[in-house]
């Protein structure tokens, strides 16, 4: 696989995990790999080592983004928090390069401020709204002009969207009110 640059790599990098997925033009998943080498576990300067262990054998692709944690403060690189509303292309604009490496970005996270002054901020999962907003806005053919979306977990996201801007959310701390209720 060496040298084929018809391929980008996807880096789901959390706080105590790591996803990474090779992945066609076409986007077809032709590897994946996972490590728990998160950023909570992961001294500042061995963010490279981790990187290419991770991706070994996967040779050049044509670009890299990596969501997540990893953009955070106390990831690789901080990746500036984008306002919303913010549409698909805003948030493009808003790739943060990897300053010692070509072609590896981070997306940034998302922050909002909602009408009563409550400030929440998401890093990794707008990627999954982007990707279903970008799948399904060709066949969004109701009237709605907004959909709410839930991103289930531990703290699960609801987000209001269009069909292609995020509006706004919101950060439910569902698990933790489960185990508090539950302990």
């Amino acid at each position: 696989m060496s040298g084929v640059r018809d391929r980008n790599i996807f880096i789901d990098w959390g706080t105590t995990n790591v996803r990474a997925f090779l992945v066609d033009f076409d986007g077809n998943v032709l590897d994946r790999r996972e490590s728990d080498k998160g950023v909570k576990y992961v001294e500042e300067a061995r963010f490279p080592e981790v990187y290419q262990n991770l991706i070994n054998g996967w040779g050049r692709a044509a670009c890299t983004l990596m969501a997540g944690m990893v953009g955070s403060a106390n990831g690789w690189e901080e990746a500036a928090y984008i306002s919303l509303p913010a549409s698909i292309e805003e948030i493009r604009r808003g790739l943060h390069p990897l300053s010692s490496m070509d072609r590896v970005f981070i997306v940034p996270g998302l922050s909002y401020c909602s009408t009563d002054n409550i400030y929440d901020v998401i890093r990794g999962e707008e990627v999954q709204v982007l990707g279903l907003l970008e799948k399904k806005r060709s066949s969004w053919e109701d009237d709605r002009e907004n959909h709410l979306v839930c991103l289930p977990g531990t703290h699960s996201k609801w987000l209001e969207t269009t069909k292609e801007t995020i509006v706004s959310f919101t950060t439910v701390m569902s698990g933790d009110l489960f185990e508090a209720v539950c302990s």
